[in-house]
């Protein structure tokens, strides 16, 4: 899902349990579950932080750059089994 805000955000736990509902519950697909707690495994991708590496190969830093709302540029995710 396309997601505009941060990771902390109160409405990502609601998307989380949509998403859910969405993809395991309606269209039947088995998520892959954490092997300590048995819950499902979700991810926060944010498409606006940029990785910067040395010139010996290392990462150097993670740039974060501003985007707004609107672009929706962040998603949220959820791991399903193969």
């Amino acid at each position: 899902l396309s997601y505009p805000g941060n990771p902390q955000d109160e409405e990502v736990t609601e998307l989380r349990r949509q998403l859910y509902q969405q993809v395991v519950e309606n269209d039947g697909f088995k998520p892959k579950l954490d092997p300590e707690t048995k819950r499902p495994v979700f991810f926060f991708w944010m498409n606006d932080a940029k990785a910067c590496f040395t010139r010996a190969g290392g990462l150097g830093m993670a740039v974060y750059e501003w985007r707004a709302d609107w672009a929706k540029t962040n998603e949220i995710g959820i791991e399903l089994e193969c």
